[in-house]
């Protein structure tokens, strides 16, 4: 019997789900300081003018970053990706994601982001610490 067989003969009868991994963004938030979290609060600012941040909040010129973790890169429906995005098959691990806010069109050339990156290993620590502790479900 295969994964999408209910044993009745019907393919498909079975739906499939997505198992988002956060474990990566859970312990980011788990070793988070205070401190740190206030500074990636900051530092998300700089974001804000683009990308809605709290559930809900409208989303200007990118896609949310609220529920980031785990989602599958360039796969929010309500946002036009570029191909450069919309071709990826990984999801955003801490990582990746930190991979990309060091370089954008380093790590996906052609991506639609006018941002340079954050160069700064500490900031980008404190940036990934805010949202994990901030919007993870």
């Amino acid at each position: 019997m295969s994964c999408s067989d209910d044993g009745t003969g019907s393919v498909g009868a079975v739906e499939a789900r997505a198992v988002v991994d956060h474990s990566d963004w859970k312990v980011a938030a788990e070793g988070a300081t205070e401190s740190t979290v206030a500074r990636g609060e900051r530092i998300i600012q700089m974001c804000a003018g683009c990308h809605g941040i709290g559930e809900g909040a409208p989303s200007p010129a990118g896609p949310s970053l609220h529920g980031i973790m785990g989602r599958r890169v360039g796969s929010l429906d309500s946002y036009p990706y570029t191909q450069a995005l919309t071709n990826q098959t990984e999801s955003w691990t801490v990582k990746q994601f930190d991979e990309f806010i060091t370089s954008p069109q380093d790590l996906y050339p052609g991506t639609g982001m006018a941002f340079s990156g954050l160069k700064s290993r500490e900031d980008r620590a404190a940036l990934i610490a805010y949202l994990a502790t901030k919007s993870l479900p």
